[in-house]
């Protein structure tokens, strides 16, 4: 087995493999002055108990952050992490114990594969569902295959990384109408069959809240039998009141949610999906 060797500069390194290198050295010669000084204070204190970084390590493991992560973030072999973590050692070096204590869940980053509740991942794919993008199609824009892909749509939890492919793809498709985009007529008939009868909501039922466990869909707006074909009507019709007022393409775009292409487009009069004429003014 490969062993993971300390970090140049750290005290471990030097004293127990032996580096001399100039970090290790000098902080070991630093280190001897600290310790001559506090011990004719009266003051050397080497070890501290461990327990109150076994509870915050602990808390930074139960967020999803690794023994990795956790030691390149503070400068610590991951031999000293373990056996803070899980050995027997009631104490820990003082100079370990402060580095770790004050490291924080800013200075990291989680695991991707660690795995995190799923409400905004079903959330999603059933809002595709309700649209008309069968599963066959969404998996193609996941790299997924469609099976698991279904199963997620009712899971309780997801790793990370699959969250951040499928909150991708659902950026992408949520603005297309699959009947544009290739998916059968059948397909998509299909596909909004089933999220009827399930009971699965479409785009506009979650608004802002479709990673919020305790979040209720708005059933006002019979918001699971929204098509793509509605949701662009609405948007337009936002566009060209915006467009009234004379405000900037940028800003509507930014207000609307769709690139300042797309606000020029309606507002030159360009047909919406499903739309037969190429430009209404032309009428």
């Amino acid at each position: 087995m490969t062993t993971t060797l300390p970090p140049h500069g750290s005290l471990s390194r030097h004293k127990h493999y032996g580096c001399d290198c100039n970090p290790c050295h000098s902080n070991y010669r630093a280190y001897e002055n600290r310790r001559s000084r506090l011990r004719g204070y009266g003051t050397w204190q080497p070890l501290v108990d461990v327990q109150p970084v076994r509870e915050h390590l602990s808390t930074l493991v139960a967020a999803g952050y690794t023994i990795r992560s956790i030691g390149a973030a503070s400068n610590t072999d991951s031999g000293t992490l373990q056996r803070a973590l899980y050995g027997p050692n009631k104490t820990l070096r003082t100079d370990t114990a402060k580095r770790l204590l004050a490291l924080s869940a800013s200075d990291m980053q989680p695991s991707e594969h660690r795995t995190i509740d799923a409400t905004g991942t079903r959330r999603r794919l059933q809002a595709l569902v309700a649209i008309g993008w069968p599963f066959s199609h969404i998996a193609r824009h996941t790299g997924m295959h469609q099976r698991p892909l279904a199963e997620l749509a009712r899971a309780q939890h997801v790793t990370r990384r699959t969250a951040q492919r499928i909150e991708t793809a659902y950026r992408q498709l949520c603005r297309l109408d699959p009947a544009t985009e290739g998916v059968p007529g059948n397909q998509i008939t299909a596909a909004r069959r089933k999220a009827a009868r399930l009971g699965w909501y479409g785009l506009l039922a979650w608004d802002d809240n479709i990673d919020a466990p305790a979040a209720q869909p708005d059933r006002g707006t019979d918001a699971h039998r929204f098509t793509v074909s509605q949701l662009a009507a609405t948007r337009s019709a936002d566009i060209r009141h915006l467009g009234r007022f004379g405000i900037p393409h940028r800003e509507i775009a930014a207000r609307v949610g769709v690139t300042e292409a797309y606000v020029r487009a309606q507002l030159a009069g360009y047909r919406l999906p499903g739309q037969s004429r190429t430009r209404q003014e032309a009428a």
